[in-house]
């Protein structure tokens, strides 16, 4: 191989380095860009509106997102992440005081760092659902629109 073959195969090196950082820059970029407590809408299509999947984040002492939506009469999926450091679970209720709990919708206590997932059926109107930590309750809440 001569000069003129290893400083091109040098100059691909450095494009294809340049770029693979780049698209790493990116992804790390839009990874932070959630803030918390704000509403987060995720959907699947990557449309606005009501999500067919609710990724519901616990860290340390609070939900990230603690306000969502979701659409009526499909099944609600939530994707659970506990990111904090001790174990939270969560919990949807119909009501505002957490006294009606809703059928098959709890996730036991996770572990800190690991993740659960739970499909329940939404409410046959629209309504306003209401989640906490049994483990936290006073501490940890939030609220799912449903059909709004």
């Amino acid at each position: 191989m001569n000069f003129g073959a290893l400083a091109r195969l040098a100059r691909r090196s450095r494009i294809a380095a340049a770029a693979a950082a780049a698209l790493l820059a990116g992804a790390a970029l839009s990874a932070c860009s959630e803030n918390a407590g704000e509403t987060r809408n995720p959907t699947v299509s990557g449309n606005t509106g009501p999500a067919d999947v609710l990724a519901i984040e616990a860290r340390d002492f609070s939900f990230v997102p603690n306000h969502l939506e979701a659409r009526l009469g499909e099944p609600i999926t939530v994707e659970f992440l506990n990111s904090g450091s001790s174990k939270h679970s969560i919990s949807f209720y119909n009501d505002a005081g957490h006294e009606q709990r809703l059928r098959a919708a709890e996730i036991e206590p996770v572990e800190a760092g690991k993740s659960s997932e739970l499909t329940f059926e939404s409410p046959p109107e629209a309504a306003t659902l209401y989640f906490r930590c049994e483990v936290h309750p006073d501490r940890m809440r939030g609220e799912v629109s449903v059909g709004a």
